[in-house]
């Protein structure tokens, strides 16, 4: 489980820290210049309600940087989908806006499609991986990848748990992607 801490920081609290947590070490960190004056969890069906109209009524104003939270969300709305909503995102986003996104990796995404039997509850649940996401044209063409390309659940594996498959990360190893509006 990943879990995000925001602190302010400088002189007149004009930053912004981010940091990841996998296992009580820090895996990233990023400092954004974002001053954070509310947020807001919203429930919707993106399928049926536009991003932008469940948005506004509410009050969000695209004109203040926003930071995106899409957690163990994208991989299961097929590629087109995520697509739209990175556009959605993205005509709702001020330059400099931020999204901090998780995608499971190929390893994993093969693994669920060869290795969970075909009538579970869990077959063909996830829809892409992290590579299909970072050449997705709605994710690449408005967002930029700032924090590098993510490691993999082998690597993680490896170097967390002296294992050598995905196998040990069952149940919540995903690759973090931190990406800025451009």
């Amino acid at each position: 489980m990943a879990a995000a801490s925001s602190t302010s920081s400088g002189p007149d609290n004009a930053g912004c820290s981010i940091s990841m947590w996998k296992w009580g070490r820090t895996q990233s960190a990023a400092t954004f210049p974002l001053q954070p004056a509310s947020y807001a969890l919203v429930g919707v069906d993106l399928g049926a309600v536009p991003l932008a109209a469940a948005l506004l009524p509410l009050g969000f104003d695209p004109a203040i940087k926003t930071i995106w939270v899409l957690e163990a969300l994208v991989y299961y709305l097929p590629l087109q989908a995520a697509g739209q909503l990175w556009e959605a995102m993205a005509k709702l986003s001020a330059q400099g806006s931020v999204q901090i996104v998780t995608c499971v990796d190929a390893e994993l995404l093969e693994a669920s499609r060869s290795r969970v039997p075909a009538n579970h509850v869990f077959a063909n649940l996830w829809h892409f991986d992290v590579d299909d996401m970072l050449a997705c044209p709605q994710f690449a063409g408005s967002w930029r990848n700032v924090s590098g390309v993510p490691k993999t659940t082998k690597q993680l594996a490896l170097e967390e748990l002296g294992a050598d498959t995905y196998v040990a990360l069952y149940g919540g190893a995903e690759c973090v992607v931190v990406a800025e509006r451009v």
